[in-house]
Order: structure tokens, then C-alpha cells, then sequence
């Protein structure tokens, strides 16, 4: 198989090489974050390397297993999303920050952005936003875009 742009199963275009975009979960909520695996792994785009209660077992793991994409909630006691999301770039610039948040908490997405993190998803979104959201994140990572590029014009 090539690194040309495929469409997997669900219908989603897998617009990098053959390999799935590697997510980490990090929310306080053991139930959000099953939730958001379950509907994650329906898709062969994407492979679930970890999850987190915590923004520090977050940092811990993101060292690790190096992701392409945490899925960040703002809603944490351990650090802000700012402090979480500046360490997990300064072990891996490479990694991307994609902040899912509620609607109210505007102010502490836009510092996590300054900080670092790539987008936002709210928790009010379908599961279509939230895999479009992860795509568009792994296709605008430096690392990718190039490849992305490339698999274009073959």
C-alpha cells in the first residue's frame, strides 16, 4: 500500500501514510473517557495508545508512547491546560494538543491555545467533528504535513 489518501471502512479519509493517528485520552472522568474510546475505535483511522485521569499521568504517557494527538480535557485539578498542554509539547513538539472542552470555559481554551495546543472540540460536538477534529489536527502536525503533500501528488 502507498501514502496515497484512502478511505478506510467508516467512509473517513485517511489522508497520511497506512498507519492510524495515535490518540491519548486525558479526562477526569473514567466514563467520558470510555465513551470517547468507544466511538474512537469504530474507526481504523485511529488507534488508542493510552488514557488518563490526569494531566500529569497525561505527560507521563505522552513520554512514552508518543502520540500524534492528546485529546485534552480543561476540566482538571492536577495542572491547567495550558501547563499540561506546554509539557506535552516540550517532550515532543511533534505531539498535538486538541483540547475538548465545554462551552463555558472560553477563557482557559484560548490559554491552552497560546500554550499550544493545535484546536478545540466541544463536548456539545457529534462523533463526525470529533474524528474530523483529530484529522485535521495529525494533517496540519509538521511531521505530517509533507506527507500528506507528497501522497496528494502521487
Amino acid at each position: 500500500m502507498s501514502n496515497k489518501s484512502e478511505e478506510s471502512e467508516s467512509g473517513e479519509t485517511m489522508a497520511h501514510t497506512r498507519r492510524p493517528i495515535r490518540v491519548l485520552i486525558c479526562n477526569k472522568h473514567t466514563m467520558f473517557r470510555e465513551g470517547i474510546k468507544a466511538l474512537l475505535q469504530q474507526s481504523t483511522a485511529i488507534k488508542i495508545v493510552g488514557e488518563a485521569a490526569t494531566a500529569k499521568r497525561a505527560i507521563n504517557l505522552a513520554g512514552r508512547v508518543h502520540p500524534d494527538i492528546v485529546l485534552m480535557d480543561t476540566d482538571r485539578t492536577d495542572l491547567s491546560g495550558p501547563q499540561a498542554t506546554q509539557k506535552i509539547r516540550a517532550i515532543d513538539p511533534h505531539i498535538q494538543v486538541l483540547i475538548v472542552s465545554l462551552e463555558e470555559n472560553e477563557q482557559q481554551v484560548l490559554r491552552c491555545l497560546r500554550a499550544g495546543a493545535i484546536g478545540c472540540v466541544r463536548k456539545e460536538n457529534r462523533q463526525p467533528q470529533l474524528r474530523a477534529a483529530i484529522n485535521t489536527a495529525f494533517i496540519c502536525a509538521p511531521r505530517n504535513s509533507s506527507r500528506v503533500r507528497s501522497a496528494k501528488s502521487a
